[in-house]
């Protein structure tokens, strides 16, 4: 997986913008992972950092609404613990509330 290393909050939230596809909280403990790393392909996500920070940015966007979303004009993805443990990618509920939120995590807001 290729990694950009942010040097600046600002640095972090403009790759975050650009992107077309963004997974927050990359929990890559979780089961969901291997299977979501095998179906688009290590090549295909890049993981975006900034001190203890990071995201993932899906490259392979028309493979990724193929498979993992019914949401297809959504940006913003999170991945959640589920009961069973294996853990799922779930759609923010808007774009713009998920930039909000990203914001303000980066920021140390709440």
């Amino acid at each position: 997986m290729q990694e950009i290393k942010c040097k600046s909050k600002e640095e972090f939230l403009d790759y975050v913008k650009k992107a077309k596809i963004i997974i927050a909280y990359a929990d890559m403990s979780l089961p969901i992972w291997k299977y979501f790393v095998c179906s688009i392909g290590d090549l295909h996500l890049r993981l975006i950092t900034y001190n203890n920070k990071s995201v993932i940015e899906v490259l392979a966007v028309d493979t990724f609404k193929q498979y993992w979303t019914k949401v297809p004009d959504r940006k913003y993805y999170f991945v959640m613990k589920s009961p069973d443990g294996y853990g799922a990618i779930a759609p923010a509920k808007s774009d713009e509330e998920a930039e909000r939120f990203l914001e303000g995590w980066v920021y140390g807001k709440k």
